[in-house]
């Protein structure tokens, strides 16, 4: 989606297991985003990417958070763990 309210729109529309979200987005940012999607769906996991070294004490509706600099394989095994749960039912 290249905004929020496209990101919401296609939460709407598609079923997803997991949710991935730059937290600089144009218009509504990845951090109200995941706080709407968390709102209608709070056992969905969802990622915020973030030059900023965000912490995911710091934003609730978060599960965790991938620093841009970060590795392909480190983000597919974060992936990986908040996928577990989903995986196993």
């Amino acid at each position: 989606a290249a905004d929020g309210e496209q990101a919401l729109d296609f939460f709407a529309s598609v079923p997803v297991d997991l949710v991935v979200l730059d937290y600089s987005m144009p218009g509504i940012n990845g951090e109200e985003v995941a706080r709407k999607i968390k709102a209608d769906r709070p056992e969905l996991p969802i990622v915020l990417v973030s030059g900023m070294g965000i912490e995911t004490e710091t934003v609730s509706c978060i599960d965790s958070v991938f620093t841009k600099g970060e590795g392909p394989a480190a983000r597919l095994e974060k992936i990986a763990q908040l996928l577990r749960p989903i995986l196993q039912t």
